[in-house]
């Protein structure tokens, strides 16, 4: 599924707001759901963990 929006103003964009229903729509459909609720809404656009961060490994060579 597509993350939130970063910008506020994105989400008063008609675009962006039928292309979040359509997953939440979608998503719902395929889990043959009754009723949408805030839990699927949070499932549905949960952020995404980060992921850990790599700090690039010192040469012990001598080189810079």
């Amino acid at each position: 599924m597509r993350p939130l929006p970063k910008s506020r103003n994105q989400l008063g964009n008609y675009r962006v707001l039928t292309t979040l229903a359509n997953d939440l729509l979608t998503t719902a459909a395929q889990r043959e759901l009754s009723e949408l609720d805030e839990k699927l809404y949070f499932e549905v656009f949960a952020p995404s963990t980060p992921s850990s961060r790599r700090t690039p490994a010192r040469q012990t060579n001598g080189a810079r």
